[in-house]
């Protein structure tokens, strides 16, 4: 019955999100899993909760175990912290698979260890926004000098994140949501309008998203024979803009 209501759940979200939640929870269950009881159970974990919506569905009830609870059921706030560094790791795994090189986008190439550890970097970074004013002395320093533990759990995300979009690119079924595609096509054209400030080789227009996967943009670039005026696919033109990086 949990797996029905999980899938139908999941079901009404866009194939980026259900990845986002189905990671949170491959999170939650490998924290929790160093918690097991030998009945099965889990030493438990209560904690407060502001999320109305789960206390009215709950009979008034203010605390929740988050150890004995699956990460579906859990309130909003209780899982908020493990979506946040999912979207990160996705967006790193999502990212690659846009970008990288055809040959190259296979399961050996997103688990380098490089890829690995600057997906934990950048992972580590954004919970380190979220988190500084709690976050202990040892756990502020810099990725790089982190524990090998507390590396670990950040490379463990990225390389969770890496299985779900190798499934999605083996059964095509990979979207790249318009806002992030919109994010790095931006910060592209920033790129390039800085790179290029007078406009000799390469200059970049107007960029306008259009809605429903589309782009309206005017762009040439002389040394590739370039010429873009008009309403294009999002995705295509984020990997044009990429690619003259």
């Amino acid at each position: 019955m949990q797996q029905i209501h999980e899938a139908n759940r999941t079901a009404e979200l866009t194939p980026f999100d259900q990845d986002v939640m189905r990671l949170a929870s491959v999170s939650h269950n490998a924290w929790r899993s160093g918690r097991r009881l030998p009945d099965g159970s889990y030493n438990p974990r209560p904690k407060s909760t502001k999320d109305e919506a789960w206390t009215v569905a709950h009979d008034g009830l203010t605390v929740v175990d988050i150890a004995n609870t699956d990460f579906p059921d859990l309130p909003a706030d209780w899982q908020e912290e493990s979506k946040a560094s999912a979207r990160v790791a996705l967006r790193e795994a999502y990212q690659v698979a846009l970008y990288g090189v055809e040959d190259n986008l296979g399961d050996s190439f997103m688990h380098y260890q490089q890829r690995v550890d600057d997906a934990g970097n950048v992972i580590h970074i954004e919970w380190l926004g979220r988190n500084h004013a709690t976050a202990t002395k040892q756990q502020r320093r810099a990725f790089a000098r982190l524990s090998a533990d507390e590396q670990q759990k950040d490379a463990d995300i990225y390389v969770g994140a890496v299985e779900f979009v190798n499934k999605r690119l083996q059964d095509d079924t990979l979207v790249v949501p318009d806002d992030i595609l919109l994010e790095w096509l931006s910060a592209d054209r920033d790129y390039l309008r800085k790179t290029y400030p007078d406009g000799k080789w390469l200059r970049v227009g107007r960029m306008e998203y259009m809605g429903d996967g589309r782009v309206s943009i005017g762009l040439s670039a002389k040394t590739d024979g370039l010429e873009l005026d008009g309403i294009y696919p999002l995705a295509e033109v984020a990997r044009l803009m990429r690619g003259l990086r």
